[in-house]
């Protein structure tokens, strides 16, 4: 379990996307608890509301890609598809 845990957290793209998605749930409940006067901890996991974690998570991918692989190469061209295909 260790030796596949390392590799996870190793997994630049993922981690990229994740921590993308992290921080844009994150500012989103700051806001959300600036304009509301409290905490509600459902803005942390709920979709909907800006920024938006599904764009920021797509977008961190692609952008990882990118720099990881190039973007001349086949992962960056599946992950700006899959990028676009989350906004339409």
């Amino acid at each position: 379990m260790g030796f596949f845990m390392e590799q996870l957290l190793s997994n630049y793209l993922l981690m990229s996307a994740l921590v993308s998605w992290f921080v844009a749930q994150l500012i989103k409940t700051a806001i959300d608890a600036y304009f509301n006067k409290g905490i509600n901890w459902e803005r942390m996991t709920g979709s909907g509301g800006m920024p938006s974690s599904h764009s920021s998570t797509v977008v961190a991918l692609a952008t990882a890609a990118g720099v990881s692989y190039g973007v001349d190469s086949a992962i960056f061209a599946v992950a700006l598809i899959f990028c676009y295909c989350s906004y339409v």
